[in-house]
């Protein structure tokens, strides 16, 4: 599933982006989707586990922690 993630265009630069710990600037954001736009504005609650691009939530009262996995959109059929 990873290898289809790097080739996806929401999904790829940022998980791309996130292995290499390098967050794209504000000059990159013009350039590309809406998708790939949230998830880096989300930067500081993404991680790579195993090749896999995850998000972490936090409830807002510190409760609980919930980790969700990030797919391209081919993959949203099988999930």
């Amino acid at each position: 599933m990873s290898d289809l993630k790097e080739r996806d265009v929401d999904v790829g630069p940022v998980l791309k982006a996130v292995k290499n710990c390098t967050k794209p600037g504000t000059d990159v954001l013009a350039g590309v989707s809406p998708a790939t736009r949230y998830y880096i504005m989300q930067w500081d609650s993404l991680r790579v586990e195993n090749c896999i691009l995850k998000k972490t939530h936090e409830k807002l009262d510190g409760a609980a922690t919930y980790i969700q996995t990030i797919v391209h959109r081919t993959a949203v059929k099988g999930v």
